[in-house]
């Protein structure tokens, strides 16, 4: 019987890396092979812990790998900006400006810079995916999960994100130089 590493590349590691390119998403202060290798060691270190995975169904592992790599792009990214001082826009945190604040003529928004910075990289993208962004964020019309005009909207979500976080400069070797 092979052991649990073994067994887990031999069956798994291309599900390993598909997940941590997915999760990934053009992060700039890391890299896919550190979230790669973070889903391994996690892995590694639960089954020296005696957790068999040799028992788990394929999905279970996919959401596993998922949230591992989750857990960690999301810790890299606080510490990130705990460490360099600098702000990172995610995809939620876009959302959020799109749903409470862009539309709205709110005198008391807590960052206007945010707003202003979600606003300004809105109008960048075309017309027909601003106005998908209005029905669903502004008109509180949400799009169905899975069809076409809501993976316009979370493809427009993660572009302003992305956008946001390119023209502030963001590099890997900040969060290194900071440390």
């Amino acid at each position: 019987m092979p052991s649990i590493a073994d067994w887990l590349a031999e069956n798994h590691a291309e599900l390993i890396t598909k997940t941590a390119r997915r999760e990934h998403r053009g992060v700039r202060t890391i890299e896919v092979e550190d979230i790669e290798q973070h889903v391994w060691k996690v892995l590694l270190g639960r089954a020296s812990e005696r957790t068999d995975y040799r028992t788990w169904e394929r999905n279970g592992m996919a959401n596993l790998f998922t949230k591992i790599a989750r857990e960690y792009v999301a810790r890299e990214r606080i510490e990130y900006m705990h460490f360099a001082g600098a702000f990172i826009y995610t995809p939620g945190i876009v959302e959020v400006y799109l749903k409470d604040a862009v539309w709205a003529n709110v005198e008391d928004v807590p960052d206007i810079d945010g707003r202003v910075d979600v606003r300004d990289a809105l109008k960048l993208l075309p017309l027909a995916t601003q106005q998908a962004l209005f029905i669903h964020f502004g008109m509180d019309q949400p799009y169905t999960a899975g069809t076409a005009p809501y993976k316009r909207v979370m493809r427009a979500v993660d572009t302003i994100s992305d956008r946001l976080n390119m023209s502030s400069g963001v590099q890997i070797a900040d969060l290194a130089d900071a440390a």
